[in-house]
């Protein structure tokens, strides 16, 4: 089973696509529904959820560590 992270934006619909037309089992994560993957097990964690605001990096460096590598391992530290 695959989880992934972002699985509605641009690279990772294009993995979504993928799963489907190969047959593997996956799951999307999204903000709305993230909580329901708290301790759940997958083989695969996909993390396709890229921070958009790249010109942040620059003016806010701690928003840009959070939105590129906290919520990376917020999601690690939750999915088993």
């Amino acid at each position: 089973m695959y989880f992934i992270v972002g699985g509605n934006g641009l690279t990772g619909s294009a993995l979504v696509r993928y799963m489907k037309h190969t047959g593997k089992e996956y799951e999307i994560i999204q903000k709305e529904n993230k909580h329901e993957f708290l301790g759940k097990s997958c083989d695969t964690l996909i993390y396709a959820n890229g921070n958009a605001l790249k010109y942040k990096a620059n003016e806010e460096p701690l928003f840009d560590f959070h939105a590129s590598v906290a919520s990376i391992a917020e999601y690690i530290h939750n999915i088993k």
